[in-house]
């Protein structure tokens, strides 16, 4: 992923868990209609984005950047889902 570093491959395992498990319940949010996590969850990856952009800064390593691709992808996709069930939402009400 375009890393100027050696991880030891516990921190990698341990990342990829903890993404993966972040990516299955962004997925049952979807699944369930949670809609009042959702802006919660746009939060929590600009929040994730912001620590990205700070991380290069800091190690000047272009994982950080590809990571921070990764996560702007996932912001794209909640916030096209939330624009989606809005719109479902004042379909439904105006019939």
């Amino acid at each position: 992923m375009q890393s100027n570093t050696t991880y030891p491959s516990e921190l990698a395992n341990l990342l990829g868990m903890v993404f993966l498990g972040f990516g299955f319940l962004m997925i049952l949010i979807y699944k369930y209609q949670v809609q009042k996590i959702y802006k919660w969850t746009i939060v929590i990856r600009i929040f994730f984005s912001l620590c990205s952009i700070g991380l290069y800064y800091v190690y000047q390593n272009p994982f950080f950047i590809a990571l921070l691709f990764i996560i702007l992808i996932g912001i794209l996709i909640t916030v096209l889902g939330l624009v989606k069930d809005q719109e479902t939402k004042q379909l439904i009400h105006e019939d």
